[in-house]
């Protein structure tokens, strides 16, 4: 299997390749600094290819992962930016490995998330025990120098992948907030593939109970097979996204395939006692020509006022109470990665081959303009296939990373500046 990372950059790297030979336009209205170029150093031991939301800690350091490079086997790792003035060194937490028996998985996608006592949870979308993925935790020492990995689930671990199969990012209770996790409620997140049907499913993590050891897996939905008669109409299936949370303790989230007219849904699962209630909230394509979009690949994003803001290859607002469905940006670069947005209520993202082909950072402020566009000198070594939300930082600056080129062709993490 592989990765979907990889398997994006290998899809759209011959037309690519074509306009980098042909030159590139101006690169937008915001000036970028590369932080820090992956590999360049012997076997990538500093990683290549990193890809997922990066996290910023209190102390300004940046968490992300990798989904290649680090350790003999190159199966990706966790990484960290610690600054100093105008440099940033990296730190490698983890190096994860590629064979099928790697305890703790490998190439993770989705980035990090980290609880309030400094430990880190992530996911991986091959290998493991059982070949499924994993979810994983990294626990650091006093003076976090030195982190151990514990093995929290293995999907697919009852030989038919009931349980689901490649996770993707994780949530939890009051991550739209800001708040780290608590380390002692439930994880949620989505599969692409798996469950009863296949289609995927929304899983809960709970932690083990005082006295025991062991996380508990359960399946909250299982989506709809892609491949039935009738097409799936009634419900989505393979959700490429992560979940978000509401302060209710609703989820929402967004499947690419299957929907009234296969072109995805946006779904929200409730919470019943002690039981789950899906709805689906949105049919994608209902549109004469598709015009509302489809196939969206990003998580949700929720604003002040509870509507649900995503991008299927445009940007769109859905109000989960009344249904109503806007347009905001039709066209343009869409995206890939989760929306931001800044105490203006703007909007930014990151899109994996917008602009000149190689991605692309855009504002809808709220009018739709592109920041900056990858690759606008011969070599792209400002990086190319922007591979993460960016970072909103206090002053203003954009902070991100892109999953190819760069100095040593193996991806950057950026810095763009007004």
């Amino acid at each position: 299997m592989i990765p979907t990372s990889q398997l994006r950059a290998i899809g759209r790297l011959v037309g690519a390749l074509v306009m980098l030979f042909a030159g590139a336009t101006a690169s937008g209205a915001y000036t970028e600094k590369v932080l820090y170029a992956f590999c360049g150093v012997a076997n990538c031991a500093n990683g290549a290819g990193p890809e997922g939301a990066l996290l910023r800690d209190s102390s300004g350091n940046i968490f992300g992962t990798v989904t290649d490079g680090v350790g003999p086997q190159g199966g990706g790792g966790v990484y960290e930016l610690i600054p100093s003035g105008d440099t940033w060194t990296e730190l490698v937490i983890y190096a994860l490995c590629t064979a099928t028996a790697c305890p703790y998985g490998s190439a993770p996608v989705s980035g990090v998330i980290m609880d309030s006592s400094g430990k880190l949870y992530g996911a991986t979308s091959y290998s493991g025990p059982d070949n499924g993925g994993t979810v994983f935790e990294l626990i650091p020492n006093r003076s976090k120098t030195k982190w151990k990995a514990k093995l929290l689930f293995a999907f697919c671990s009852d030989g038919t992948c009931a349980d689901g199969e490649i996770p993707n990012a994780l949530t939890y209770a009051g991550q739209a907030s800001g708040a780290p996790y608590d380390g002692t409620s439930p994880l949620y997140g989505t599969t692409i593939e798996g469950g009863a049907n296949n289609g995927g499913v929304v899983f809960a993590l709970v932690p083990p109970a005082p006295g025991k050891r062991t996380w508990k897996e359960k399946v909250i939905h299982d989506f709809c097979s892609p491949n039935t008669s009738n097409g799936c109409t009634s419900d989505g299936a393979d959700p490429e996204a992560g979940l978000i949370m509401d302060a209710a303790g609703n989820l929402y989230g967004t499947t690419k395939g299957a929907g009234l007219h296969g072109a995805g849904v946006v779904f929200e699962i409730k919470p019943r006692r002690n039981s789950w209630k899906e709805k689906v909230l949105y049919n994608f394509c209902s549109q004469s020509g598709c015009a509302d979009g489809g196939g969206p690949r990003a998580p949700l994003l929720m604003d002040a006022a509870g509507n649900l803001l995503g991008s299927a290859g445009n940007v769109f607002k859905l109000d989960p109470k009344t249904l109503e469905y806007t347009v905001l940006h039709a066209g343009g670069d869409g995206t890939e990665w989760t929306l931001i947005t800044d105490a203006q209520s703007n909007l930014y993202a990151a899109s994996f081959a917008g602009g000149n082909g190689f991605g692309s950072v855009w504002a809808l402020d709220p009018g739709y303009e592109v920041l900056y566009s990858f690759c606008p000198v011969p070599g792209c070594k400002d990086g190319g296939f922007a591979s993460s939300p960016p970072l909103l930082d206090s002053t203003g600056n954009l902070i991100g990373t892109t999953l190819q080129y760069g100095p040593h062709g193996a991806g950057v993490v950026y810095e763009l500046t007004p």
